[in-house]
């Protein structure tokens, strides 16, 4: 069993904005929030040098 967090790069960018919306937006909904394409963008931006890929066994599993 092998993890790695490597950081995430420009070109992880349509990854990391389909795991995004993937898992947050039933709660965004759900609470009233209906953010646009670029809302999600925006949000996705906010720190994003600090985001990080987490590859177990070689497989990107999430961030």
């Amino acid at each position: 069993m092998s993890f790695e967090f490597i950081p995430a790069t420009q070109d992880d960018r349509a990854y990391l904005l389909s795991l995004r919306k993937l898992t947050m937006l039933e709660h965004l909904e759900n609470s009233g929030q209906f953010l646009s394409d670029a809302e999600h963008e925006s949000r996705l931006d906010d720190a994003y040098a600090c985001s990080h890929l987490i590859i177990f066994n070689s497989e990107t599993i999430g961030t």
